[in-house]
This record gives structure tokens, sequence and C-alpha cells, in this order.
């Protein structure tokens, strides 16, 4: 991640590393930081910034919609895609974490329940029944 001097510096934004002897100071400061950050953003299209700190290698990307994500070659390199399916050709095709730990990528064994499937169990449980 880049420190937030790096990034207020880059951006002309040294309010944003005031108090920097404080360790504490930033997180306190977090929705004012937010605030600047989106101020600054919203000037310029996402492209322009991801091209402009990316080749100042800050380590950024866009966040993109759900078409943009399934035009991209990321969700089927990483086989991101999955069919949570009860019943054939009734299910939901639902996005998988690409992360890895201990080197193993795990996957959901079980479908999402439907719609109140465990509605009376839960009722049961709290006593609203």
């Amino acid at each position: 991640m880049t420190p937030l001097g790096v990034l207020a510096d880059l951006l002309e934004l040294p309010e944003l590393v005031q108090d920097v002897d404080n360790p504490m100071a930033a997180f306190q400061k977090k929705e004012q930081i937010y605030r600047s950050l989106q101020q600054i953003f919203l000037t310029r299209p996402a492209a322009f910034w991801e091209e402009d700190l990316g080749s100042q290698g800050v380590w950024c990307a866009r966040v993109l919609n759900w078409q943009e994500m399934l035009a991209a070659q990321a969700p089927e390199v990483l086989s991101m895609l999955s069919d949570d399916r009860k019943e054939p050709g009734k299910g939901l095709e639902i996005v998988e974490t690409p992360l890895r730990f201990d080197r193993i990528r795990r996957r959901c064994a079980l479908p999402a329940p439907t719609l109140n499937e465990h509605g009376s169990t839960i009722l049961r449980e709290t006593g609203d029944d």
C-alpha cells in the first residue's frame, strides 16, 4: 500500500499528513481524509488517475461494474465465477474470491440457501415462532 505521505505529495494535499508524529492521526481523521481524496478524484475521470498515479508507483486500479468485470479476462483466468445451483436451470452465478490462504483457494462447498429456507428454524431459536 502507498504511504499516506507519498499520496499527499503526489496530489499536493499536505493536510493529509498533518500530525505525522502521531501514528493514530490518520485513523482519527479518516473521514476528513476520505473527503479530501474524493474532492480531488472527482476532478478527473478514473482512467486518468489510474494512469497518473499508477505511473508514479501507486498501487491502484479502477473499480469495475458488473458488465466491465465480466468483459475483463480476470474472472475467467482466475476461475472466479461459480454456478450456485441447487436445481439444474435454477441457479445463481456468484463471484468467488481469487484469494489464496496457505496456497489454497477456498471455495464455498454449499449453495446459498433459498429464500426463507431457514426462516422457521431461526424464528424457533429466537423464540419468535
